[in-house]
């Protein structure tokens, strides 16, 4: 049944997702995965637990005690312009960290990093008439296109890039601590589309008459993605206040391309691309302490996105590069009871700045969240809403209205508790 499970959690981090930047370059950048910190703001670094421990800054993993489990889950509300409602599901993070020693942990997990799921049909037939068929072909070699034409067409698309990642973190000093994470970035995605035709004539009571020409006609186009990157993390306390900031590299992408072509006859092509640009990203944080039960986030973040050809891009527009500032507070009530240890209470606002080739998103909104500490501060239930809008002078882009809940479980285990005390 576990393992079961498991596989569930692992197809659902492959394939989730829809919104406005799924039609664009390897699909949405997924680069927030923790609801506590999500909600402060649409923050990483912090909402973290009581002891200074967030799923977003690997520098903190050794702070947790215990063997911790934690796995991540978002539901998205979509309102895209000229578009229907879109409502997606999904897994977003799967961790698990080991504590070696008193000062050092190691960490594994997965998490998505771009992803896009499309469905796009047309509800009505395109007509052809005859007079426009006419200069394109030649109807004396007989091959039956007399008459007007209509045709529906449709494509999806699903599949990205997903990460899986290994951390070791270690304390250094009395007030301070690294971390460092490498990844293995794998994937893939699969466009597909399908244009039907028919070809259309009248009776001699003029009723029209359908005559299927040409059915099952599709373009298969599968991405296989790999790469791999590294991260540095660093995080400092000081008696009212904490800073973190890390940065990442990756190695250049490389994709597989296979195409499948199916008319009357079926062909097969494939090609191999590298050095296709690399991943960098950064940031840094600040958190300011007010008192014991309250404190203030501040954090702004950068992400140079893979640059692939056009040909290899959804609609051949590339990834958008990202600049972002997050404003969060908290405030935890300590209140122990046969239910809960402590509450907290999360909310803040977000400003993120896309930037395409030739035109620029911006996204912005407000979050709020709550955070349920039991079981002496070692597990927790995290939900958090983010309420958003993005919008764009460009007419090549759909402004978007959205509401998304994140729920992130944390529950700790004594499994390696022996070799914590040493």
């Amino acid at each position: 049944m576990i393992i079961k499970f498991l596989l569930i959690l692992f197809l659902a981090i492959l394939f989730p997702q829809t919104s406005s930047f799924s039609f664009y370059g390897q699909g949405e950048l997924l680069n927030t995965h923790n609801a506590s910190a999500i909600a402060q703001g649409d923050s990483k670094f912090f909402g973290q637990s009581n002891n200074g421990f967030t799923l977003s800054s690997p520098s903190t993993y050794y702070k947790n005690d215990f063997a911790l489990f934690s796995m991540s889950m978002k539901f998205s509300n979509n309102y895209i312009s000229n578009l229907e409602r879109n409502f997606k599901n999904n897994f977003q993070l799967l961790f698990l960290s080991i504590p070696l020693s008193m000062t050092k942990s190691i960490s594994f997990g997965m998490k998505p990093l771009y992803r896009s799921d499309i469905n796009v049909y047309e509800d009505e037939y395109i007509n052809i008439g005859a007079d426009v068929l006419s200069p394109l072909v030649n109807f004396d070699e007989g091959i039956g296109l007399h008459s007007p034409m209509r045709y529906k067409s449709s494509f999806n698309l699903d599949g990205g890039i997903s990460e899986l990642f290994l951390s070791l973190s270690s304390k250094v000093g009395n007030k301070s601590s690294i971390g460092i994470s490498f990844s293995r970035l794998f994937g893939t995605s699969k466009y597909r589309y399908n244009v039907d035709l028919y070809s259309l004539s009248y009776t001699i009571d003029n009723n029209l008459v359908e005559t299927p020409y040409s059915e099952n006609n599709y373009v298969t186009n599968t991405q296989r993605y790999s790469s791999a990157s590294y991260m540095f993390d660093y995080s400092r306390s000081f008696k009212k206040f904490d800073l973190i900031f890390n940065f990442s590299n990756s190695l250049p992408l490389k994709v597989k391309l296979k195409e499948e072509v199916n008319f009357t006859s079926t062909i097969f092509d494939e090609d191999f691309y590298s050095n296709l640009g690399k991943m960098k990203s950064g940031g840094f944080g600040f958190r300011y302490n007010y008192t014991d039960y309250l404190s203030f986030n501040s954090e702004y973040h950068y992400v140079e996105s893979f640059k692939p050809h056009d040909f290899l891009n959804i609609f051949t527009l590339q990834n958008p590069d990202l600049k972002s500032m997050a404003l969060g507070m908290n405030y935890k009530i300590y209140n122990k009871n046969d239910y809960f240890d402590s509450l907290n209470f999360r909310m803040g606002g977000f400003k993120k700045d896309y930037s395409y080739d030739n035109f620029d998103i911006v996204d912005s909104g407000v979050t709020v969240g709550l955070s349920i500490n039991y079981l002496n501060e070692r597990n927790s239930l995290n939900f958090a809403f983010k309420i958003g809008k993005r919008k764009s002078d460009s007419l090549d882009f759909n402004n978007e209205r959205y509401c998304n809940f994140y729920f992130t479980l944390n529950t700790s285990e004594d499994w390696f508790n022996n070799e914590r005390n040493k």
